[in-house]
């Protein structure tokens, strides 16, 4: 087996953002189902999750290496999530009941989808900096 070797300071920049989706994706999925005491650290969690992003961006891109690809990847999976916070934020200003049903079931599987394709980016990010 190949022993996987990576470009200069690349170590803790694909560390930054494993760890950046690690934080951010599991907790915006939070925001749709946890109760309002726990809204708050599951936002701050969502929010270094994402400043995480933004630093190993900066730190690729000091580095010379380009990730636009896979940021794109991730800002398109953020942006998925939005359509149920909406819904979620809809339901909190105007008088009509959440579905937690529905609210679950497409919570989970968008959850799925989105960590399915997670670990494809970040193991096509892998690749390309071996």
């Amino acid at each position: 087996m190949k022993k996987q070797t990576f470009k200069r300071g690349s170590h803790k920049d694909i560390g930054l953002f494993i760890l950046a989706h690690i934080l951010s994706f599991p907790f915006i999925a939070l925001l749709k189902i946890v109760p309002a005491w726990l809204f708050i650290p599951c936002l701050v969690a969502m929010h270094i999750g994402i400043a995480l992003f933004l630093l190993s961006k900066r730190n690729f891109e000091a580095s010379e290496i380009d990730i636009r690809l896979h940021l794109k990847t991730v800002y398109i999976l953020l942006a998925l999530y939005l359509p149920l916070l909406l819904y979620r934020l809809m339901s909190a200003i105007f008088p009509y009941d959440v579905q937690p049903t529905y609210l679950a079931i497409t919570t989970a599987v968008l959850t799925l989808f989105i960590t399915i394709v997670s670990v494809l980016n970040i193991a096509a990010l892998t690749r390309k900096l071996a």
